[in-house]
């Protein structure tokens, strides 16, 4: 199958033949802006469930970020504060699985490089909770900005596939398996944005 922009590049051909040949704008853009809108849609019904599970990892790996700055800004620490194991399985499957994570954990004070993690430095006794707490609200916002989003793109994806003819409750038993979304209420009704 043609990528998106073949696709859209054979339709804007067809369409430029047809005006050189004397045929006017309006039957043009009658002609082909319903196979404009049906590529538009196919493709971005076709996409948008990957970019949603993309999504939701990430929120999910900010999720698990916020924890620990929040961990770290608690005066009752957990007991291993001062290290994060690259082999811990949750960190491996969401912090670790994105670009910059590891970042983050730096800039709450996770500056050593050890063999299996990094450590706060041997000579820093508690985190600087001001910077701590500066960058986990930014995380927070972050992941709150990324869910308001991730709500959007499925009322989007349910739009878009109704549009082409099918049932939501097949689009929402899709999304609610594949993704596991909570964004979904029952198999055929999303749930209000507000």
């Amino acid at each position: 199958m043609p990528s998106l922009s073949e696709q859209l590049q054979e339709v804007r051909s067809r369409a430029e033949v047809c005006l050189y040949s004397g045929g006017r704008a309006g039957e043009v853009l009658s002609q082909y802006s319903g196979v404009i809108n049906m590529i538009l849609r196919l493709s971005f019904s076709a996409f948008l469930p990957q970019t949603l599970a993309s999504l939701q990892r990430l929120s999910t790996a900010l999720n698990i970020l916020e924890k620990y700055g929040c961990n770290l800004t608690n005066p009752n620490r957990p007991k291993y504060w001062r290290t994060v194991k690259h082999n811990n399985p949750v960190f491996r499957a969401t912090v670790d699985a994105i670009q910059g994570g590891r970042a983050v954990l730096c800039l709450y004070g996770y500056s050593n490089q050890l063999a299996d993690g990094l450590s706060f430095p041997d000579d820093v006794t508690d985190p600087d909770v001001g910077c701590v707490a500066a960058v986990t609200l930014e995380v927070m916002s972050l992941r709150i900005e990324l869910e308001m989003l991730i709500k959007v793109c499925v009322c989007v994806l349910c739009i878009a596939i109704e549009l082409q003819g099918q049932g939501l409750s097949t689009v929402a038993l899709k999304c609610k398996t594949q993704m596991d979304l909570r964004h979904l209420r029952g198999s055929s009704r999303v749930r209000p944005l507000l």
